[in-house]
Order: structure tokens, then C-alpha cells, then sequence
């Protein structure tokens, strides 16, 4: 396999912090508001400030490279959804952003590259987070009808080392795959294409955001497939 290849593109964002990652176990051990307020400033300077610089690169980089895709940029909240607490105290222990086609509203529910940082892993990659069962379908209606442009995404996949094929196997459904080769793309729930790993000294230089945006390049193919598919299902839905 070829190595995975970075490049330097600018040294605003510096890399994440230890003290980063302290705050956030810190926030996941004592998730209530007023250990938070004590603690606010650090968030502000090692988690979200950060986060908000490497945001903006990447999304510099693809409005300078590739400004008719036309991307936003949306970053999480530290607090978490009342709506979906269940118990788990008001602050989120992680935080991510995305970045999706600008003429939709939000990035919920259509292709988004994303980065997220948590106390125990950082990942990043490309994906669709809803309608999974219409993506899917389509997916493998395209291995089924014309396999050869799945089979080059695959073939760039195994060509490196940073990025895999990610989303739950049906255990038993669609083993029919027609192509034995891509049946890693046919026999998912979901799919998305990504890199996880502990967080770890990889994330404290510069070195980490030439890393993520070199990456967010090669993920280009995967999201304008991604695209592509949603289309057909949107178009097959009028």
C-alpha cells in the first residue's frame, strides 16, 4: 500500500492541546453547569477555539480549491439537546463540525465531510447521517446496474492506509452481492468512509491539521458519490 501523504497548507491552526483533552474528561466526569462556569475559559481556549480555526482552514482550502461546491461550515455546541439528554448531564464530552452543500438548510440529513474530537478518540471522514435505508438501496442498485465507478472508490481505498469503510453489516440480508468484490459496499446499513484512533500526541502541532486537510481532499470522490446518491433518491421520490 502507498503511504497516506501530507502536505502543508498554512499553520493557523496550531494543533489541539493536553489541556484540551483534560477538559474534556473533566466535563465527562463532572457534567453539571456549575463545574463548567469554573471551567469555561479552558473550553473556550483548548477546545473550542481550536476547533473553530481548523474548521475554517478546511473550509478555506475547499472554497480556494473547489469554490463551485459551494460548502458551510457548521460547528457543534458544547451543550447538549435538552431534547435528547436522557440523563447524561447538560455538556456534550466531544465536539465536531461539518461540512456540507450550502443550498440546504442544515447538515442534517445530507453528505457531509465531518471532524470530532472526543476524551477517548478523534475520527474524520465522510458520510450521511439519515435516510440510510433509501441511501443503501440505491447504492447497491448501482453495484447492481453499473459496479465499475463503486469499484474505483474501492480500489483508491486500498490504495492507502488512512481511510476505511465504516457502518453496520446486515447480518443475513442482501448476500446476493453481484459483485463478491464489493460486497463491503453492498451488505451495510450505513455507510461512510473514515479514520478513527485514540487521542493521543498525534493532536498537539500543526503537523495534526495538514494531516486532516489532506485527508478532507482525498474524501472529495466519496462525498460527491455520496451527493450523487442522494440525488438519485431524491429524484426517484418526486
Amino acid at each position: 500500500m502507498q503511504p497516506f501523504l501530507f502536505a502543508l497548507y498554512g499553520k493557523m491552526f496550531e494543533g489541539f492541546y493536553e489541556e484540551t483533552v483534560d477538559f474534556l474528561w473533566g466535563i465527562r466526569m463532572n457534567n453539571e453547569r456549575s463545574w463548567y462556569e469554573l471551567h469555561k475559559p479552558e473550553c473556550q481556549k483548548y477546545l473550542i477555539t481550536p476547533m473553530k480555526e481548523l474548521a475554517r482552514e478546511v473550509h478555506e482550502l475547499y472554497d480556494t480549491r473547489y469554490p463551485e461546491m459551494d460548502l458551510n461550515v457548521h460547528l457543534s455546541r458544547i451543550y447538549r439537546d435538552a431534547r435528547r439528554n436522557y440523563g447524561k448531564g447538560p455538556y456534550k464530552d466531544y465536539l465536531w463540525f461539518t461540512l456540507y452543500d450550502a443550498k440546504h438548510e442544515t447538515w442534517s440529513g445530507v453528505p457531509a465531510f465531518w471532524f470530532e474530537i472526543s476524551a477517548d478518540d478523534w475520527s474524520y471522514g465522510v458520510g450521511c447521517w439519515e435516510d440510510r435505508v433509501n441511501t443503501m438501496r440505491r447504492i447497491r442498485e448501482r453495484i447492481k446496474a453499473d459496479p465499475a465507478a463503486i469499484a474505483e472508490l474501492d480500489r483508491m481505498l486500498s490504495e492507502q492506509e488512512e481511510f476505511r469503510l465504516s457502518g453496520e453489516f446486515y447480518k443475513r440480508e442482501h448476500a446476493d452481492c453481484p459483485v463478491p468484490e464489493l460486497e463491503g459496499w453492498y451488505r451495510r446499513k450505513s455507510l461512510s468512509v473514515s479514520h478513527t484512533e485514540p487521542v493521543g500526541p498525534s493532536i498537539l502541532g500543526s503537523r495534526f491539521g495538514d494531516r486532516i486537510k489532506e485527508g478532507m481532499l482525498f474524501l472529495k470522490p466519496y462525498y460527491e458519490f455520496m451527493c450523487s446518491v442522494r440525488s438519485d433518491s431524491v429524484q426517484n421520490s418526486d
